[in-house]
């Protein structure tokens, strides 16, 4: 964590507030850049910082009907589902100890299985492979994050993508980060137990590392 790496409370503090501050104005920047107004680039750009969710539009993301500003949303809410010690560890030129994180590689594998399982599953439907493709990064990104944004009816898709989106919510993104849910690194204790607890059913008397 980062209260291991930055010894003093206060240091740690501002560590977090400079990359908070950053990554928002940056997808501010971003959002204006692909053609929203001032106040809905800054008002999505903070909601998406707190993943929180909060639209001024009854549609949330969806009433904008810009590809580009979903991509945008879609990509800084699985950045701010990534724990911010990753992203102090990429300032320091940590690459190396930064991508070794298990939790980090859990958490991109599983927003990727989702995204591909998912536009499988609803490309009949759309009719479309980008737009499938498109809503389905958004809506993985935005439950495992639990921002709670949106840009399709999700209750109309097959039972499977809908159930894939319950369990993105319940594990939730990286601890250290603005997402709720469980956290990947209690999720890959869950796992690791669980796969322990049957591996000795089977053979009792076995000694694991």
């Amino acid at each position: 964590s980062l209260s291991k790496i930055v010894p003093k409370m206060g240091d740690t503090a501002k560590i977090l507030y400079l990359i908070y501050f950053f990554l928002t104005v940056l997808e501010i920047v971003c959002l204006l850049c692909a053609g929203l107004s001032f106040y809905d680039a800054v008002l999505h750009g903070l909601s998406t910082a707190g993943t929180g969710g909060f639209s001024n539009y009854g549609a949330s993301v969806g009433a904008f009907n810009n590809p580009a500003a979903e991509w945008i949303i879609t990509v800084f809410m699985i950045l701010y589902g990534i724990n911010f010690t990753v992203f102090y560890l990429l300032l320091n030129r940590r690459w190396r100890e930064a991508l070794a994180s298990e939790e980090l590689r859990l958490y991109i594998g599983i927003v990727l299985a989702a995204i591909i399982a998912i536009t499988a599953m609803i490309t009949p439907q759309v009719g479309s492979f980008s737009t499938a493709l498109r809503q389905s990064a958004f809506q993985s990104a935005s439950f495992i994050s639990t921002t709670g944004f949106c840009t399709a009816d999700f209750n109309q898709w097959p039972q499977g993508a809908q159930a894939i989106l319950v369990i993105l919510m319940l594990t939730g993104a990286c601890a250290g980060s603005t997402a709720g849910g469980l956290k990947m690194v209690r999720v890959a204790v869950l796992v690791k137990v669980g796969r322990r607890e049957i591996l000795h059913t089977f053979q009792p008397r076995k000694v694991q590392a």
